[in-house]
């Protein structure tokens, strides 16, 4: 019966954590990774800080693939 609430209890987190809300915030990022930078926005403000850092990591990743992508056109 732990296992059982233990294993519900880790699955209703991790659902409640990508339940933030919605935010409009302009910038000047590729198109491509806004998605991830909003998410990190987003768990920034909830103080969600080693995932938001993992969101700004990854935006910044698409980010700089885009560039090597269209420099190399």
């Amino acid at each position: 019966m732990r296992k059982f609430l233990l294993a519900l209890l880790l699955c209703s987190a991790a659902q409640a954590q990508e339940h933030f809300g919605t935010i409009v915030f302009p910038n000047s990022g590729k198109s491509e990774a806004q998605p991830a930078f909003l998410r990190g926005v987003l768990l920034l403000h909830n103080f969600a800080y080693p995932q938001a850092e993992r969101a700004f990591v990854e935006a910044q990743k698409i980010r700089n693939l885009r560039s090597l992508i269209g420099a190399k056109r």
